[in-house]
């Protein structure tokens, strides 16, 4: 076994996973954790949020109909047709943050993309849960899956920045 303040490369320590220099479990862990949960914010959007009959609308569609019947009167709600097509390049984003690894940035980017999908999808439930307005019905599976994914998003950039007792491997000495 190597001495504490060793670097080890390429070999291994009994009792840790090597992933890598300098990496800890936090920022392992936080950096998987932001990538599946943004990964299912980007996925829920196509998800149907919307019913009428047999057809299902995803949020897109919402956001397009939304636009078009100006259904918000608030100048804040008016942007959310123009600022939606920009979630999903958002997240892209975060990912390739993450694997450049970014941490922080990813981490400042990844939490606003998930508290404002956490927003949006808690929103979305309240106001349309149960209700049915001329045949169109909200379908609960876009919106829930936005929420879970913004959830595990926030924990994961939380991750990101905390530090880790342990590391997995030693940081490298400079």
């Amino acid at each position: 076994m190597p001495a504490p303040d060793a670097t080890v490369r390429g070999g291994s320590v009994p009792g840790r996973t090597s992933a890598g220099p300098g990496i800890s479990v936090f920022h392992l862990s936080g950096a998987l954790l932001t990538g599946v949960g943004l990964l299912s914010v980007l996925w829920s959007m196509f998800l149907p949020w919307l019913a009428s009959g047999p057809a299902t609308r995803n949020s897109f569609q919402l956001m397009g109909l939304a636009d078009r019947y100006r259904l918000f009167n608030a100048w804040w709600y008016r942007l959310a047709p123009d600022v939606w097509p920009f979630w999903g390049p958002a997240v892209v984003v975060v990912l390739l943050l993450l694997v450049l690894r970014l941490r922080r940035s990813a981490a400042v980017l990844g939490l606003l993309v998930g508290v404002s999908s956490v927003t949006v999808g808690v929103l979305v439930l309240a106001y349309g849960s149960g209700r049915s307005v001329g045949g169109v019905r909200m379908v609960e599976l876009g919106p829930t899956t936005m929420v879970v994914g913004g959830v595990l998003g926030c924990l994961g950039a939380v991750g990101l920045f905390l530090r880790s007792p342990t590391r997995l491997v030693p940081a490298p000495r400079t």
